[in-house]
């Protein structure tokens, strides 16, 4: 594998990918793990560098997700 490399998010990793958004929860929003989840159905693109080092979510702009910076870049 290649340092750095995106990896896709698949469920054997999704508990460390809620460890790690949760213990930022402050930056980011606390989950559980149904909402995880849902997210990750309802994401374009998903990937995780390492283990989980770091992981992005993407959406696009029909997703279901109620986040007001999504619904923000959405409108416009």
């Amino acid at each position: 594998m290649l340092e750095g490399a995106l990896l896709p998010v698949c469920s054997t990793v999704e508990p460390a990918v809620l460890a790690l958004n949760n213990a930022h929860a402050t930056e980011l929003t606390w989950l559980d793990r149904d909402r995880l989840t849902l997210l990750l159905r309802q994401a374009f693109y998903a990937r995780r560098i390492g283990e989980v080092d770091g992981f992005l979510l993407a959406f696009d702009e029909s997703a279901a997700y109620d986040s007001p910076n999504y619904l923000w870049f959405r409108q416009r």
